[in-house]
């Protein structure tokens, strides 16, 4: 356990067991779609959590008691346009369309306050803390998808040509990666505000069949100032 009032001194303690129990919300206001079309762009309004974690929380460092966090306005402007193309087949199959889905974000959040209470109770400290902080972020995400559609019998194509039978062959699907200008400004620090970045891999051609892969991006909490840029 770390003193809050001086972080120099530290205690060991030893719990019969260890518990958390967290509450939590979130608002979003409904804002009407600025450009519809292609890029689909669309402004948004929420309430989040200052800290990441739930808005109320109890542990064995709190005893019976609730201690909470506090919430913050966040605004935000997103494109999410799709480009594909379409190609010819060979085989069984007709032709193959290649989809590749971009999402763009921007969102600013004002600098709050997260009390040493609160990261008292999930074992934290305010010394070194940055999640408090402004944020003016940049997010993005990629998807990307092969569809094959299956070519038909003569007799069934003149009967029913909207029929044929389509496959994905390959889906992947990227986490988000989101870069915070703030956080970019400061001396010694990285931009990315993204713990894990991975893909997910997945087939039709092998049902129920899915692949993934994850890297850890910081060694330590992307949250404290001690945190390394060290993909593993």
């Amino acid at each position: 356990l770390v003193d809050p009032v001086d972080t120099a001194k530290r205690s060991t303690r030893v719990y019969r067991r260890t518990y958390l129990s967290t509450v939590d919300f979130d608002v979003n206001f409904s804002v009407p779609q600025l450009i519809k079309g292609p890029l689909n762009v669309v402004p948004s309004v929420s309430i989040a959590n200052v800290d990441p974690g739930a808005y109320l929380v109890r542990s064995e460092r709190t005893g019976s008691a609730w201690v909470s966090q506090s919430k913050r306005l966040s605004y935000g402007l997103g494109v999410s346009p799709t480009f594909y193309g379409i190609f010819g087949g060979f085989g069984k199959v007709e032709k193959f369309r290649h989809a590749i889905t971009a999402s763009l974000s921007y969102s600013y959040s004002p600098a709050a306050a997260v009390g040493a209470a609160y990261l008292a109770a999930l074992g934290r400290t305010l010394v070194g803390y940055n999640g408090a902080e402004a944020q003016n972020r940049v997010t993005l995400s990629l998807a990307q998808n092969i569809e094959a559609k299956m070519r038909l019998p003569k007799d069934s194509a003149q009967s029913n040509p909207e029929a044929a039978r389509k496959i994905k062959v390959l889906s992947l699907t990227f986490t988000p990666l989101t870069w915070d200008f703030e956080r970019a400004r400061k001396k010694g620090r990285s931009g990315f505000a993204t713990d894990n970045f991975g893909t997910t891999i997945r087939s039709d051609l092998l049902p129920d069949f899915d692949f993934g892969a994850d890297y850890s991006l910081f060694q330590g909490s992307v949250l404290s100032d001690s945190a390394v840029f060290s993909p593993y």
